[in-house]
């Protein structure tokens, strides 16, 4: 009994520290990974160490890039992820996610709320890569449809922005130190309005990075959980110091 009583002690304890260590992972988007569906409207879905991401595609209305969310085409190439806007060319660089015209972008879209997304990459890019990227959303529950959104309201349904000047392929772009909380991300050619430079942006996404740690990401024993354990060590030792009677 006093064994079954250290053990489970042990087990608590281990079970609250265990629950403080990372499991990075990182989905590859190019093909032939994942599987998508086709159509105007359509959806890629991934999966990596039992943790699925799905990505769906949207353009703006209008060639500004400041209008209304209207649903694009998504679609996977050996580069990665590239976008097809309604009326717009399937040759390239017009597949690829750009703002030449309409403004594009991809909605990636994590199982559960609160994952930390920690970085991006881009495995083709032409002319330049000037990148907007928002973190957030949980708020709006699974599935959420963008259409009729604007980016200007992407702070106000609880996303946090993040801007990338001129990325070169292969090489992850990272949200900050410990990576940026949200059940959504988003990643478009830089929009128009920014005024980064007068260059087009073409390029397609390659690779997707996270961390499932729970939130908190770290959980101490409670003093009770210390007590328990110690209560059953020094249970176990008085048991092994008395003399066996008949």
């Amino acid at each position: 009994m006093k064994k079954l009583l250290v053990i489970s002690a042990l087990v608590a304890v281990a079970g609250l520290a265990g629950s403080s260590y990372a499991t990075p992972v990182s989905w590859g988007l190019g093909s032939p990974s994942g599987t998508c569906t086709s159509g105007v409207g359509n959806e890629c879905t991934f999966t990596s160490a039992g943790k699925t991401l799905k990505a769906r595609a949207y353009a703006t209305n209008d060639n500004p890039g400041l209008g209304l969310f209207v649903k694009a085409a998504i679609n996977q190439y050996s580069g990665g992820l590239g976008v097809k806007s309604p009326s717009e060319s399937s040759g390239s660089p017009q597949h690829a996610v750009d703002n030449s015209g309409k403004d594009e972008l991809i909605v990636f879209e994590f199982s559960n709320t609160d994952y930390l997304f920690t970085g991006f990459q881009i495995g083709w890019r032409q002319n330049d890569a000037d990148i907007r990227a928002w973190i957030g959303g949980d708020a709006l529950g699974a599935g959420y449809n963008f259409f009729g959104t604007k980016f200007s309201d992407l702070g106000s349904l609880g996303f946090t922005a993040f801007d990338f000047l001129n990325v070169p392929v292969n090489t992850t772009q990272n949200f900050g130190a410990n990576g940026m909380a949200g059940r959504y991300l988003i990643l478009a050619a830089a929009p128009v309005n920014l005024g980064y430079d007068n260059k087009n942006d073409y390029f397609k996404i390659s690779q997707i990075s996270g961390d499932d740690r729970p939130k908190p990401p770290v959980e101490v024993p409670e003093p009770g959980t210390l007590a328990l354990l110690g209560i059953a060590l020094a249970g176990l030792g008085i048991g092994r110091a008395r003399p066996f009677r008949l």
